[in-house]
């Protein structure tokens, strides 16, 4: 979300995103690094801390201001919310709780002595075990202080793919690092979810497009095991994969085998704002709806999917994110009125 003010922005969340629809725990990263989706992920790391250089943030062998500032942030946002829950007796059912996944951590985290942390198999373990424990541990916290009953791990990986074919950069920018084997990925993911899910409440959505949206090798692989994976739900950005029947039927399979879809329905983008400001929501529901049926899927299914936002609200306005999360429910409303019509 844009802006500084949390208390703001938990009103807008929770008061555009009333049930049924999927308010999340409101990240702020013009604060700076320590509220970014980065920071926030560090911070709840368990028995591992960090703390920013000007090349990023590093692992440190104690807590530090930077790590304590950003488990500050953390706590105070969610605290914050379950006031502003309390006051507007607006008590959603589910809280969505973003966070990067473990190996696009691992790739973004500097060991001490300034290489990647995904550079290392023993590091990138230990990184994978802890930031699991840790938010498993913050999913009972979030529950705890706001009474939801559940709770939804988004989980995002854009440096999936760099990893998995040896993409990366070294510090030095001159030279990349050895792939992740394929294998490993799919175990580390596979744990990662366990844990998180040992919590009843608790659902993992993963989310392995990269930087620009597009899905490719992480995505590929981890359908390839999603019944052994165990995760609850996958993302794909339906706008930029409206014409690529392969993921589409990628989709069929998940919906058939009863997972959930989270699919990139508005385009968030500043090209994307300008026409989608000007197009009709039921217009851009056909849009995504029409490679839905391509593959055979019926609109009765559509009850296995959510809506999104194609990226974060962090560029816009805090006016023109509230208009982006009003335009979003009326896209759902007019997707039932659709699939009732039918």
């Amino acid at each position: 979300m844009p802006g500084t003010d949390p208390v703001e922005n938990a009103k807008v969340v929770l008061g555009e995103l009333v049930h049924p629809h999927l308010p999340a725990v409101f990240e702020l990263p013009d604060r700076g690094r320590t509220s970014d989706t980065l920071g926030r992920s560090v911070s709840v790391l368990e028995g591992i801390f960090a703390d920013i250089q000007p090349y990023g943030w590093r692992v440190t062998d104690a807590p530090g201001k930077d790590v304590r500032s950003a488990v500050s942030a953390r706590t105070s946002d969610l605290g914050i919310m379950a006031d502003v829950i309390g006051e507007t007796q607006n008590q959603p059912e589910t809280l969505v709780l973003p966070f990067l996944g473990p190996l696009s951590l691992a790739s973004s985290l500097h060991l001490h002595f300034g290489e990647k942390v995904i550079s290392d198999s023993g590091a990138r373990r230990d990184i994978a075990q802890s930031l699991a424990v840790g938010i498993s541990e913050w999913v009972r916290t979030v529950r705890r202080a706001t009474g939801v009953s559940s709770v939804v791990v988004l989980v995002s990986e854009p440096h999936a793919d760099a990893a998995l074919s040896g993409q990366i950069k070294t510090i030095s920018g001159y030279r990349t690092l050895r792939a992740v084997d394929r294998a490993e990925a799919l175990a580390t993911w596979t744990n990662f979810v366990s844990v998180i899910k040992d919590d009843d409440a608790a659902s993992v959505v993963l989310n392995l497009s990269d930087t620009s949206g597009a899905v490719g090798r992480a995505h590929a692989e981890t359908l390839g095991r999603f019944a052994s994976i165990g995760a609850d739900g996958w993302y794909v950005d339906a706008l930029k994969h409206r014409p690529d029947m392969g993921v589409w039927e990628g989709v069929a399979e998940l919906i058939e085998a009863d997972k959930s879809v989270w699919l990139g329905a508005l385009d968030v983008s500043r090209s994307g704002l300008a026409v989608h400001d000007r197009e009709p929501v039921t217009q851009i529901f056909e849009s995504i709806s029409q490679p839905w049926r391509n593959v055979g899927l019926s609109f009765d299914q559509f009850h296995q999917t959510v809506l999104t936002p194609t990226q974060g609200l962090q560029s816009q306005s805090p006016a023109h994110a509230t208009r982006t999360l009003r335009r979003l429910t009326d896209l759902v409303d007019a997707g039932r009125q659709r699939i009732a019509d039918a």
